[in-house]
């Protein structure tokens, strides 16, 4: 079993690590952001209510990318500047 101050030195770096990650996610996510707006947003992409929206041999549809859309963003979200200081001063 791991002593106290194992756990301590390797969570400081997994932290940080999933921070980083994070960070990777969060450019990820601007990019696809950048690329709708460029669009003209939703309706310059796929018209007014989606009725462009290229057919998927799956079923997925318009009502289902806006809300896997919403969903990425609402998932990877944006840390407060507390929470961003909290895991760099994890950093060793």
């Amino acid at each position: 079993m791991a002593t106290a101050q194992d756990f301590t030195v390797r969570a400081r770096d997994e932290m940080f690590d999933i921070y980083e990650d994070y960070q990777a996610l969060q450019r990820r996510i601007q990019d696809l952001n950048d690329e709708v707006t460029a669009w003209g947003g939703a309706t310059g992409l796929y018209g007014a209510g989606g009725v462009n929206f290229p057919e998927q041999a799956d079923g997925f549809d318009f009502a289902d990318m806006v809300a896997a859309f919403t969903a990425i963003v609402a998932l990877v979200g944006v840390p407060s500047t507390a929470q961003k200081q909290a895991v760099i001063k994890a950093r060793r």
